[in-house]
This record gives C-alpha cells, structure tokens and sequence, in this order.
C-alpha cells in the first residue's frame, strides 16, 4: 500500500464511524506517525448506556484475561423521553495528546521512503511530545435514532421506520457515503420531538481529527488569531457577527454586494490573506475585491464580495464554507447556508 501523507478528512471520518460500530467499542482511534506531523481520529460515544457483551464475556474468560468487564462493556442507545435537548461538545485540540495516548491502531511512516510501497511498522504507548501543537482538521457526529413515526431533529422532520442515523459534518462533501441524513454544520444543541410524546432509543458519538506538528518560532509568528470577523449585506442583513453565523444567506437572482471582514487579532502584520468560499452551487458566482491583502496587526482588512445568481438556480439551501488563508495555510473556516427563494 502507497503511502498517502494527505487523506481525505471526511472519508477518514465516515471510516472510522464504521469501525466503532462494528467493533462494539467504547472509543476507536488512531494515529498515523510521519516525519514532519502526525495525525490521527478518536470516534467516543457521548449519549449512550452499557452493557456487557455476553458473548464476549464467554470468549474472553476462556483466555484468562483479567479485564473482561472493561474489553467486553459496550455501548448501546440510551432510552429517553421526548422531546430531549442536549448540548454538542465540540473537538478540542487540547485533547489530542490523551486521545493519541491509548490509541487502538498506531503506525509509524517514519521510517519509510517517499513515493515507494511501504506498510509502515505497528507501533503502541505513543506518547505526543511536548514540543508539538495540535490543531482539529475534521469533525462529525453521528445521531442514532430508534422511534417508529416522524421525528424533529432541531426541527427537521425525519420519518423513522424503526432507526435512523443522521451525521452532522462540519464541511460540505460529496461522495456515496454522503446521505440524504447528511447535515452540514456543527449545531450547539441538538433537539429531538417526535409526533407524538413516548420513548425513543438516542445515541451520539463524535469523530474529532487532529493533526499536530512540532512547534516553531516562525510557524507561532505567522499564524496567529486571523479570523473571519464579519460578514453582512451591504445596506442589509449581518451574516456573521464577532465570528460566529447568526442568520443565512438570502439571495435572490441577480447580483448582490456583499462585504467580508478578516480581522488580525495576533501581533505582526500577515501579508497574505486571502478569501475564498467552497460549495457554491452551479449558477452562483463570487467575485472578490481585493483578491489578496496585507492585514496589520490589531486590523481589520474588508473585501468587497460580489456574488452573482443566475435565474436557473433551484430555490433551496446550499451550505457553503468560507475560509480565510494565505498560500502557505488556512486561517478559519465557517459554514454558511445560502437561501435561494
């Protein structure tokens, strides 16, 4: 197998969600060791109750393991009341260095040569060093649903014919393994109504992506606190307040003039800031001006943002992400959805 340094996030994540489900594990992990980073996922259920496979329990007292209770405990849907709200913990880099810990799977690349064949050797008790920061490339979430009838998920109806999963991406993709169940943005809280009050059986698991490099002076100085500040209609609605989204996108066919704001919270000046949106629909245009800026420490740069609907766009709602980055990496990303009357 070809080494790949740069895999695609979102299969990663779809991936390691199949992984967990049929191990019947309380976490799944791995890392994948490079000479110049490391990388790896952590897949941990938040709502759920345990059991104890009995299966296994039969098969692990036979090798006389003195764990059983902890490899045979399992997670499986709790029962709840509905309508049941809960908060949506989101990944933190932070918790890199314990998730990489008690990795399931560890390889080291290490010691393998660009562009030739190379498994890799297995490797275990990684320890992330000190020296290394760690920043969230990819996260998801899975919601299981067991219910018989329709049921509101933060307001969207979903029929259940026994179970449902819904996943929650925090990046438009494209692929087989993107369902209609699929839905782009990262909520705070999620909301559960059914069309009728009763029990329904609820379990939520996180996938949360990491990617870490050793730290240095000129990595530290050049990427620091460039964030999407604001994003608003000009003459009319705010899109994005103080870096958060706070209402969608309305459009209607035509050109509409926009404007984006990247403010330079770090303390030297970034010489190359850049904007960019990804997922646009076919039919919408961007034009941004400037196209490049050179944002002083504690400022705020402003591009003027074109966007042009063609009026064979189908009305609906289209997320899109807009991120801020220069040429040698990515400052921000948010998710928007456009609204198309």
């Amino acid at each position: 197998m070809v080494i790949i340094m740069k895999r695609s996030i979102s299969l990663l994540i779809i991936g390691i969600f199949a992984i967990s489900l049929l191990s019947g594990c309380l976490e799944t992990s791995y890392v994948n060791i490079y000479p110049d980073h490391v990388e790896g996922c952590q897949t941990r259920p938040i709502i759920y109750d345990l059991v104890l496979d009995q299966n296994c329990m039969a098969q692990c007292g036979s090798t006389q393991n003195p764990d059983c209770e902890t490899s045979c405990t399992i997670a499986i849907t709790k029962q709840v009341t509905l309508p049941y709200t809960f908060s949506v913990p989101r990944c933190n880099p932070n918790n890199a260095r314990e998730d990489f810990k008690n990795t399931s799977t560890c390889t080291d690349y290490t010691g393998c040569t660009p562009g030739k064949e190379c498994n890799g050797t297995p490797c275990s008790n990684f320890l992330l060093p000190s020296n290394y920061r760690c920043q969230v490339v990819g996260e998801s979430y899975k919601l299981e649903i067991f219910y018989s009838g329709t049921v509101y998920v933060n307001g969207t109806p979903f029929v259940v014919p026994g179970s449902l999963t819904v996943t929650f991406l925090d990046r438009p993709e494209e692929g087989p393994d993107v369902t209609p169940n699929s839905i782009v943005g990262i909520p705070s809280s999620v909301t559960i109504t059914g069309d009728e009050l009763g029990i329904a059986g609820v379990k939520f698991s996180s996938v949360c992506c990491y990617e870490c490099r050793q730290k240095s002076i000129p990595a530290a100085i050049l990427y620091p606190n460039v964030d999407i500040e604001a994003f608003q209609i000009v003459g009319g609605d705010t899109i994005i307040q103080d870096g958060k989204t706070i209402s969608s996108f309305n459009i209607s066919p035509g050109a509409q003039q926009t404007e984006i704001q990247i403010e330079n919270r770090g303390f030297f000046t970034q010489n190359d800031v850049r904007v960019r949106v990804d997922g646009l629909p076919q039919g919408i245009t961007l034009d941004l001006d400037p196209g490049v800026q050179k944002i002083k420490a504690h400022k705020i740069g402003t591009y003027k943002a074109t966007f042009t609907v063609d009026p064979n766009v189908p009305s609906g709602r289209y997320p899109v992400v807009m991120t801020a980055f220069s040429l040698n990496g990515t400052f921000d990303r948010i998710v928007v959805e456009i609204v198309v009357p």
